[in-house]
Parts: structure tokens; C-alpha cells; sequence
């Protein structure tokens, strides 16, 4: 398996072994293929994360054109706009600490914004609850 790892500007292919995968994800219960004491790995996650916070609206922007791309009913009520921008905000945020810091995602609650746009979405466009974004 190959995971993508973002170092500086550029972007680098970290290749794991398959058994070596499945073994350490049974493992580990924080975000990644790292043990608590790992220094090296710890450097580099808060090194990514340093980098991610510097292109945070970048990121965001990109994520919340790409869900408005693919779902066109969004793009219909400024409200939820607004309401998504917040929760892209709020969830790219959360990733990029829990990254940075190593904290334990099952840990980590789901940003007051993003449960408020959830629910709007669910009131306002009902019949998108089983369609998946790509």
C-alpha cells in the first residue's frame, strides 16, 4: 500500500508492506502507523500539520468547491454555503490539530459547526441522505 505524506511543498510516497499494514492499523488506535514514542514519525506529523495550517484556507476552499461542484441542490441556498463553509472550516481544522498533536481521533468530538450544517442539510435537502460525495 502507498500513503501520500505532504513534506514542505512537495509531496512524497511513503510504500508499507501489506501484512506489516493490517497488523500495525490493529494496533494502533491514533491516526496513523506510529507508536507513542516515536519521535522521528511525531516530528514529521507535526511538520505536515505546520505545513497544512499554512494552506488551511486554501484547503478549505478547495474542499467546499469540490462538494458544491457535486452537489448541485447545495449551491441553491446561500445559508447552507454558509453553513458548509464553516463545517469544511471546522472539520479541516480538527484534522490538521489531531495530526499535529497525535491526539486519538475516536477522542476528538465533531465540531459544533459541522453538526449544526448536518442538521440543516437533513431539514433542508432530505433527499440527499444516500448520495455520496467523491
Amino acid at each position: 500500500m502507498r500513503l501520500p505524506l505532504a513534506v514542505g511543498e512537495s509531496w512524497r510516497v511513503l510504500a508499507i508492506p501489506e501484512p506489516e499494514l493490517s497488523r500495525e492499523i490493529s494496533q494502533a488506535s491514533m491516526i496513523g502507523l506510529m507508536e507513542p514514542d516515536d519521535g522521528a514519525v511525531a516530528a514529521q506529523l507535526k511538520g505536515v500539520s505546520a505545513a497544512l495550517r499554512g494552506k488551511l484556507p486554501e484547503l478549505c476552499q478547495a474542499v467546499t468547491d469540490s462538494i458544491l461542484a457535486q452537489i448541485e441542490q447545495l449551491s441553491q441556498d446561500q445559508a447552507i454555503i454558509d453553513l458548509l463553509t464553516v463545517s469544511v472550516e471546522s472539520n479541516v481544522t480538527t484534522l490538521v490539530h489531531i495530526i499535529g498533536y497525535q491526539i486519538d481521533s475516536h477522542q476528538a468530538d465533531a465540531p459544533p459547526a459541522a453538526i449544526a450544517y448536518a442538521r440543516r442539510l437533513a431539514l433542508k435537502c432530505p433527499g440527499l441522505s444516500g448520495q455520496s460525495i467523491h
